[in-house]
């Protein structure tokens, strides 16, 4: 059996579960190709929020074996505060790379309670994966409305397309994947 907390593990997951709606994708991007983060705790103040988001993780459906595997490796990742100078973000957003290859990146990130993660864009194509039932809205400005984050159901943002995430009363874990042109590369606000 595997170690839950495996970040190898996870990935082959991860590629396992946007197969159906990516095949092209998830074909370019076959798990031996990775490098996965070692593990190290590195907490950045969002992870405060980490206990209750695992905690609104789903037991069954087709997200709760991604789920329980991303639960068990959260204290094992280095997290990012990405925004200390931001007045709310410093404290309220974090990012881990779970693994990576030369074509794309793959994380997690965690966003506090009741906090609006504005309006962002990047070269890299993404897709996110929420894990948890966080009742977040996702915004894109190519259709112009909010998508509700339900776990497992993929939210793709393109290339230099601004978007923005919005948590109510929970805080929102999602997976995300980012390929095409320079993944993990620099984000603006727009």
């Amino acid at each position: 059996m595997t170690d839950p907390a495996d970040p190898a593990d996870l990935l082959t997951r991860v590629l396992c579960q946007l197969r159906a709606s990516h095949p092209d994708l998830v074909q370019r991007l076959a798990p031996g190709h990775w490098q996965v983060t070692p593990a190290g705790f590195a907490p950045a103040p969002a992870c405060a929020h980490l206990p209750e988001a695992v905690a609104h993780c789903p037991e069954t459906g087709p997200m709760a074996d991604t789920a329980r595997r991303l639960a068990a490796l959260v204290h094992h990742l280095p997290w990012t505060a990405d925004y200390p100078d931001h007045p709310v973000l410093k404290e309220a957003f974090a990012h881990a790379v779970i693994a990576r290859s030369e074509v794309a990146l793959l994380g997690c990130n965690l966003l506090a309670p009741h906090t609006a993660y504005p309006a962002h864009a990047h070269l890299a194509c993404e897709i996110y994966l929420p894990v948890n039932d966080s009742g977040a809205l996702f915004w894109q400005a190519t259709t112009g409305a909010d998508t509700p984050a339900i776990p497992g159901q993929p939210v793709i943002h393109g290339p230099s397309e601004p978007h923005a995430l919005t948590t109510r009363d929970r805080p929102a874990l999602n997976l995300w994947l980012q390929h095409g042109e320079a993944p993990g590369g620099p984000t603006w606000f727009t």
